[in-house]
């Protein structure tokens, strides 16, 4: 396909006239009669017209490291998604439940008779007068809350899931999720939350990845291996005391140990569990809704599931090329997504052997791979410095999103699916807007690659941050990316209200973060080429609310349970940065 460009007739004359001043010229001539479409306009030459000047954040925005036509972009942005939760889903059946208990009792039947205390109202067309009975201060306040609760659900979004998304829960780990529902503690700038942080001692920089079960009894690892095997660590209930630290090294066959001088299964640490099958380096952990399966993506391109309840292996998944750097479990489980550097990402079913999506378009590695809450979409992310939003339904790309300075290194889509945050090797964390495709915060925090993001649970007003720089650092998310930009742009105070300062775990690592709410939840194509205007908007810069040093461990994995406790896992560097 040539390209068109459009020239005055004065210009085409003294181009052909410089092409026919030598012999050598005429190759060069060949390869523009080739590859370009010359369209000669009549009349003077026009004046180039400078175009306007881009703010920062509209410049990054509309910056196209993949070289795609804008309209391209354009047009991607505008296809309809449907961004609201699941009917049904847990969250919405705890909300109906606390609205329910935060009722008012019924009002006694009407006493007939005078009294000075009570309001008189007059309905027209009736001619009887009617006594309302006061209201205690108590009882309005919790009829006000449940009336705030019932407009906020009516204006949610729900949409009906497809018919190739799981059912839901099952009764019994349902009520467990409603359970921890009723007992979380809510989080927020105001109050924020504990962090437990497991560290891993003597593991010599072979931690790649690390994820928690839901239920906080599980953790899973993976590392490198120095002579073709790799694996992971599963921590069962007890082995992991809330609070304390994990001791883990490597030997030369490629396993994780407690001690580097036990090798004997026997003698191994009760309630660790090592699972064998990968031939190079696990890249990438996750863990299923129940805990029950357990996935891991390796150098050697297969994805692999896992029995945590047997400790073996239950199938192989193959069909990337190339080493597979991040797998994310379904929300309800049955379908996994893998991410590759391959340059796709796949979405498979653990009872199929082959791919049933490929989502192609990335021009580099997809890194990181994230399912929405309602499962009918996956986010990627790529060292294209882009991210993506594919429809699982038709395969189809839905959102294309540009800001990222730098490759990333972690994504998390917020409770309700609304935004998407993303980290990159600069230590910078970009927020979108998945309604709207605008970044709508930049927060620069980091002084090294952002390893991990979690959102709190529920309202998702927090977002946690961890890296290499050895630090946690909590930031608003509710202001960061709110539905009013002037709003989002206030700086917030680097030390929010009730937040001590960090304490240090005994001799290895580790820190106790504030103690505000830990106890409750311990206990329990072609186009055009031209730049499209951009509205004028504000990108939120803001300070963390609270960072947190932990010592001498850099943060691989960030997560909330359902009880908001902030649960982070690392590897200790002897000797710190």
């Amino acid at each position: 396909m040539k390209t068109t460009i459009r020239m005055s007739s004065y210009a085409h004359g003294l181009l052909m006239q410089f092409l026919c001043s030598n012999p050598r010229m005429l190759q060069l001539a060949g390869i523009i009669n080739e590859h370009i479409n010359l369209e000669v306009t009549e009349g003077p030459p026009q004046p180039a017209v400078e175009e306007p000047e881009l703010g920062e954040a509209e410049a990054d925005d509309f910056s196209n490291p993949m070289g795609l036509e804008d309209a391209d972009v354009a047009f991607t942005n505008q296809q309809p998604v449907h961004l609201g939760l699941l009917k049904g889903n847990v969250e919405d059946q705890a909300f109906d439940k606390e609205a329910a208990s935060q009722a008012p009792p019924p009002l006694p039947p009407q006493e007939q008779g005078s009294d000075a205390e009570n309001d008189v109202d007059e309905e027209e067309g009736d001619g009887e007068k009617k006594k309302k009975k006061k209201l205690d201060p108590e009882t309005e306040r919790k009829l006000a809350a449940a009336e705030e609760k019932k407009r906020i659900q009516e204006t949610r979004e729900r949409i009906d899931p497809q018919p190739w998304v799981p059912q839901w829960l099952d009764t019994q780990l349902e009520q467990a999720w409603l359970t921890d529902i009723a007992n979380r503690a809510p989080v927020g700038p105001a109050s924020l939350p504990s962090c437990c942080l497991f560290t891993f001692v003597n593991a010599r920089q072979s931690l790649n990845c690390a994820t928690f079960s839901s239920d906080v009894t599980k953790l899973v690892v993976g590392s490198d291996g120095t002579q073709g095997a790799s694996d992971m660590q599963v921590d069962q209930e007890g082995a992991i005391a809330p609070g304390g630290t994990w001791g883990s090294g490597q030997q030369g066959t490629g396993h994780v140990h407690i001690d580097p001088d036990e090798d004997d299964e026997d003698e191994r640490p009760a309630g660790v569990t090592y699972l064998y099958g990968h031939t190079a380096p696990v890249y990438a952990v996750d863990i299923s809704h129940d805990s029950r399966l357990l996935l891991s993506g390796s150098g050697d391109g297969n994805v692999r599931l896992w029995s945590s309840e047997m400790g073996v292996g239950l199938a192989a998944f193959r069909g990337h090329m190339l080493p597979v750097w991040d797998v994310a479990t379904g929300p309800l489980g049955y379908h996994f997504a893998s991410a590759s550097a391959d340059r796709t990402a796949r979405v498979w079913a653990t009872d199929h052997v082959r791919t049933l999506r490929i989502f192609a378009g990335h021009q580099a590695d997809v890194d990181v791979v994230r399912w929405h809450p309602n499962c009918h979409y996956v986010a990627t992310a790529s060292s294209d410095r882009s991210v993506r939003l594919w429809d699982v339904g038709t395969g189809g790309c839905v959102r294309f999103l540009l800001g990222l300075r730098a490759a990333p290194t972690c994504m998390e889509i917020s409770p309700d699916g609304r935004q998407v945050a993303a980290g990159g090797e600069d230590g910078n964390i970009c927020i979108w807007d998945l309604g709207t495709s605008k970044r709508v915060a930049h927060l620069a925090g980091h002084t090294g690659p952002v390893w991990s993001l979690a959102y709190s649970k529920g309202d998702g007003a927090l977002l946690a941050s961890g890296g290499a720089d050895e630090t946690v650092q909590l930031w608003s998310a509710s202001s960061a990316a709110g539905s009013n930009p002037s709003i989002a742009s206030t700086t917030t105070s680097a030390s929010a209200p009730g937040a001590p300062a960090p304490q240090a775990a005994d001799g290895q690592a580790g820190f106790v973060a504030p103690q505000g709410a830990a106890d409750g939840a311990l206990a329990a194509g072609g186009g055009s080429t031209a730049i499209p205007a951009a509205a004028p908007r504000v990108v939120a810069q803001q300070a963390p609310l609270s960072k947190h040093r932990t010592k001498s461990s850099s943060v691989t994995r960030l997560q909330f349970s359902n009880r908001n406790l902030l649960l982070a896992a690392g590897s200790f560097r002897k000797g710190g940065k």
